[in-house]
């Protein structure tokens, strides 16, 4: 499940806001929140840029800190 809801919040950003600087409508960053329909890489990677986060952090990826640990 990814994370952007909770992170967008967090930010205090509106879907609209998203929406917008991705040309897109707000129904469908409310469907990729809602798991809904799929996102892509290239999508993905731009919300990240809106919201300042890695994409991984986007998908809950915990790859990067188990690398830490070893």
């Amino acid at each position: 499940m990814l994370k952007i809801k909770e992170n967008r919040k967090f930010k205090e950003i509106t879907q609209n806001e998203i929406a917008k600087k991705l040309n897109v409508s707000q129904s469908y960053i409310s469907k990729i929140e809602n798991d809904s329909t799929k996102c892509s890489v290239y999508m993905l990677e731009q919300i990240g840029d809106i919201l300042e986060m890695c994409p991984r952090d986007l998908i809950g990826c915990k790859c990067h800190e188990e690398k830490k640990a070893l």
